[in-house]
């Protein structure tokens, strides 16, 4: 059995030993933090690396980012960057093209697409000013206009980026408001125009102040917007009034 001075000198070193531990733990601890604050650093440097920098091979300095924008603007590069790169690498693209490509993407997506058969009917309703034939309905609904029956229904709405996409909304059949786009939604429309594909074919886009729509046009004073079939014939007819 060990005497007392022999405990109390075995205790005197483990003591000693577990001081030096702490020490180097809590330096550990420390070099850990550092650490993980440089590698969380250099992750938000390279997610927003697009953004800031855009490095040549043979030149250490950046590119401004006008280059880059004419650069990324033709035989698209824009749509690939916006449609296979990081959400980042957008803001590599003109904003005027940035919001025709939101505008066409939205356009095709499967969230809107799946309405395209009943929004083309309404596009066509708008279009012709009368029908092609009369409607042997025997109830229906009637209203001065395609605007006014419009209210009827549910209004469709996207978020698109920092836009919205109203289907039948107070505005237009088809309505995109581009206000938060920092672009006059004239020169966006330019832009879009230049995307011939990206129109149903009879979505005649319009710039308005803040927006590109596609308006209800007015109609005859002598006819009215029909609603009624049955089932899957249900459709919209403009129809003389007798």
């Amino acid at each position: 059995m060990k005497t007392k001075a022999e405990i109390e000198a075995v205790l005197e070193e483990q003591i000693a030993c577990l001081k030096e531990r702490e020490a180097a733990y809590l330096t550990a601890e420390r070099a850990l933090r550092r650490q993980a604050k440089v590698v969380s650093a250099l992750k938000r440097k390279l997610r927003d690396y697009p953004h800031h920098l855009y490095w040549s091979n043979v030149t250490v300095q950046p590119w401004p980012m006008e280059i880059v924008r004419l650069i990324t603007d033709c035989c698209g590069i824009a749509e690939k960057l916006y449609t296979e790169g990081r959400h980042a690498c957008r803001l590599l693209i003109q904003p005027r093209t940035l919001a025709a490509l939101h505008i066409k993407h939205a356009l095709m997506s499967q969230s809107v697409v799946k309405y395209k058969p009943w929004v083309l009917q309404w596009l066509k309703i708008n279009k012709a000013t009368l029908s092609d034939e009369r409607p042997r309905w025997k109830t229906c609904e009637v209203a001065d206009s395609l605007e006014d029956m419009a209210r009827r229904f549910r209004t469709r709405t996207f978020k698109v980026g920092r836009m919205v996409l109203t289907l039948l909304g107070p505005h237009g059949i088809i309505a995109f408001d581009v206000a938060d786009e920092g672009t006059p939604s004239q020169e966006m429309l330019r832009k879009v125009k230049s995307l011939a594909h990206l129109v149903w074919g009879l979505a005649p886009l319009k710039a308005v102040p803040g927006r590109i729509i596609v308006p209800y046009h007015p109609v005859p004073n002598h006819v009215r917007v029909l609603y009624g079939g049955r089932r899957t014939n249900r459709r919209l007819v403009k129809a003389l009034v007798l």
